[in-house]
């Protein structure tokens, strides 16, 4: 009997210190890839006119690379459709910016930042999320 009770607690304890990493790990992502959205929104918005094509598409792969970094790790515990909406909204940025539809891809921009906040409020550990 006590055996059983020492390895039930250190499993206990196993999933309890996964879980701090695995949230740490998908707050920390979700923060650096909203925050290089905000930052190309804003370079965008400055003046909507004359925006640097070039500059922008760059900002754009730069954000698509560490999205694919954080990607490989998020998808061994994150539903793999939560993460493709986010993908799939990033290709979408790359392709407006590229044919020059600033507005639609600003409007891209802000629903990939809503979705990556969504992801992360999802697998947030709080009691709304248990019951």
């Amino acid at each position: 009997m006590k055996k059983e009770l020492i390895i039930c607690i250190i499993i206990l304890i196993l999933i309890i210190i996964g879980n701090i990493l695995t949230q740490k790990y998908t707050t920390n992502s979700v923060d650096v890839i909203t925050e290089s959205l905000k930052d190309l929104r804003k370079d965008i918005l400055k003046d909507i006119e004359n925006v640097d094509k070039e500059y922008t598409l760059k900002k754009v792969n730069e954000v698509d690379e560490k999205w694919h970094k954080f990607y490989n790790l998020l998808a061994y515990y994150i539903e793999h459709n939560e993460l493709e909406k986010a993908e799939t909204n990033l290709i979408a940025i790359e392709s407006y910016l590229e044919g020059e539809e600033y507005g639609e891809g600003v409007s891209k921009i802000d629903e990939t930042i809503f979705v990556l906040e969504h992801i992360e409020r999802k697998y947030k550990v709080t009691l709304q999320n248990i019951f």
